[in-house]
């Protein structure tokens, strides 16, 4: 991987709020996205996007906006957990 400034590694669409509290995002996203229609709402973004089919181009932009500040959320709490060494 080519090198990156210091801001890549940080998370860029988390508030301070949500940084200091990383699991109210996690359960935030569970509460919008129960795990059998996030399965559904996935495949169904990935078969729209192998398509020509028209999409629902809002809800997919919301979807993976949602899934960043996920991974963010649950990247803190892996460094918090077991430090920056082991991510």
């Amino acid at each position: 991987m080519r090198n990156l400034p210091d801001w890549h590694e940080k998370p860029l669409e988390l508030t301070v709020e949500e940084i200091a509290d990383p699991m109210s995002v996690v359960s935030d996203f569970f509460h919008s996205y129960p795990l059998p229609e996030f399965r559904e709402h996935l495949r169904s973004l990935l078969l729209m996007a192998c398509s020509d089919q028209d999409c629902n181009a809002s809800f997919n932009i919301i979807l993976c906006e949602d899934i960043v500040r996920l991974v963010e959320a649950c990247g803190i709490i892996l460094k918090r957990r077991y430090g920056e060494q082991n991510i």
